[in-house]
């Protein structure tokens, strides 16, 4: 790997970089900035790592809008993802041991366990 980031995060990063070549950021305090597309106009704070669009904060990567905010105003990048994506704890993850599970027939399966029927949960949809 040629980067910092996993071969999975470098794409993400990259076509994210690409969609913000066509926005404009605007800074509406040290590390908040207004960011329109067109269509769409988001606010990213980049101390927080959190757009409205809320791609930055569930994917722990920056979204399209923080990478506009980020190379209008010459912001380096590097810190504003997880380290989930770096290529080192990648490393780091697999470096252990993993036990293989064996082929099905020759598992030992308990009675009990093997006549249990498992249903997916009763419930709704969460709101959001």
């Amino acid at each position: 790997m040629n980067t910092y980031l996993t071969t999975f995060a470098h794409k993400m990063e990259v076509s994210r970089k690409e969609r913000s070549l066509y926005m404009n950021a605007f800074a509406v305090g040290l590390y908040e900035f207004q960011v329109k597309d067109g269509r769409y106009e988001a606010i990213v704070d980049l101390e927080n790592k959190t757009c409205i669009c809320r791609e930055f904060q569930l994917d722990q990567l920056p979204c399209a809008y923080a990478f506009a905010a980020m190379g209008v105003h010459n912001i380096p990048y590097e810190g504003k993802c997880s380290k989930c994506y770096k290529s080192e704890y990648l490393m780091i993850a697999y470096s252990e041991l993993i036990n293989l599970v064996g082929d099905q027939s020759d598992w030992i399966i308990h009675e009990d366990v093997r006549c249990k029927v498992v249903y997916p949960p009763v419930g709704g949809h969460s709101a959001g």
